[in-house]
C-alpha cells in the first residue's frame, strides 16, 4: 500500500495536473488536443471547459500555465526512477542524473539550435531542474524515515 500512495501522490498526480493544465491554457497545437480529438471529446474540453478559464490566461499567470507543466512532469519522471530504483548509491544518483540530462534537458537544448520541434525556454529547463531536485530531495527525506522504521 505504501508503494502505491507513494506511486500515486509523486507520478500520477503530478502528470495529471501538468495536463490540466495544458488543457486548460495552452494552444490547440499541442499533442494533447490530437489525443483529445483522437478520443473525440476535443470540442467538449474547447466549447465548454477552456472557456470557463479563459480569464485566468493572464499574464501573471505566466510560469504557471508555461512552465508549471515541464516541473511537474520532470518530478513525476524523477519520482518514476526513484521508486523503480529504490536501492539508492552514488552510481545510482550518477545514471538518474545522466538519463535526466538526456530526457529532459538535452531536448530543451537542441530546441535552442531548430534540432527539435518547440522553442526554447530557459524557464522551462529551470522548472525541469527544480522538479528534479524536489524529487530527489522528498525521496531522501522518505527513505532517511523508512529506514528510522525499519531499523
Amino acid at each position: 500500500m505504501y508503494i502505491f500512495i507513494i506511486f500515486f501522490f509523486n507520478i500520477i498526480v503530478p502528470l495529471i495536473l501538468g495536463t490540466i493544465i495544458y488543457i486548460l491554457f495552452r494552444t490547440e497545437s499541442t499533442y494533447i488536443f490530437t489525443f483529445l480529438k483522437l478520443i473525440r471529446i476535443d470540442n467538449l474540453v474547447k466549447n465548454n471547459i477552456r472557456q470557463n478559464f479563459y480569464i485566468l490566461n493572464n499574464k501573471t499567470l505566466y510560469f504557471i500555465i508555461f512552465n508549471m507543466p515541464n516541473l511537474l512532469w520532470t518530478y513525476a519522471l524523477t519520482s518514476l526512477l526513484n521508486i523503480i530504483w529504490i536501492k539508492k548509491s552514488l552510481s545510482y544518483y550518477l545514471i538518474l542524473s545522466i538519463l535526466f540530462v538526456f530526457i529532459i534537458i538535452f531536448p530543451e537544448l537542441l530546441q535552442k539550435i531548430n534540432f527539435f520541434p518547440g522553442q526554447f525556454d530557459l524557464m522551462d529547463l529551470i522548472a525541469s531542474i527544480i522538479g528534479f531536485i524536489l524529487s530527489v530531495i522528498l525521496f531522501n527525506i522518505l527513505n532517511y524515515f523508512r529506514r528510522l522504521n525499519y531499523d
